[in-house]
């Protein structure tokens, strides 16, 4: 061999071992992007799995609220109703007591007139002599 073939060989060898060096480092690289992927994928679903939770627990919070402020107009609703019976029951119970008022005080009235009658008929009554 010459000398040229010689130093073709050689640079041959050397790209060889070049692109081989460069393939090396691509399927490492390409191996570090997969478990960087990877990680990233399961921190992502880490984060989904979090945020569910936090979801869910706003949720079962807000619901459980709801139903204390279903409780509490339910409540207030009962206390309405008995007050409006209790006012109802109170507005019978003065009727009542001003008719009963109404019927003594027309009675007496009445009974005034009546009497006031008797004396004014006795007093204009013609007077008998004694005899």
């Amino acid at each position: 061999m010459s000398d040229p073939a010689t130093r073709l060989e050689q640079i041959r060898a050397e790209v060889q071992d070049l692109h081989d060096q460069i393939s090396d480092y691509i399927e490492k690289m390409q191996g570090s992007a997969k478990v960087e992927l990877a990680e990233a994928q399961v921190e992502a679903e880490g984060f989904v799995t979090r945020m569910q939770t936090v979801v869910e627990t706003r949720t079962q919070e807000v619901r459980a609220e709801i139903d204390r402020a279903k409780d509490r107009m339910g409540v207030a609703a009962l206390q309405a109703e008995d007050k409006v019976t209790e006012v109802r029951e109170g507005i019978n119970a003065a009727g009542a007591s001003l008719r009963e008022g109404a019927q003594h005080a027309a009675q007496a009235t009445k009974e005034t007139i009546s009497d006031l009658r008797t004396r004014a008929a006795a007093a204009i009554a013609p007077k008998k002599e004694p005899v």
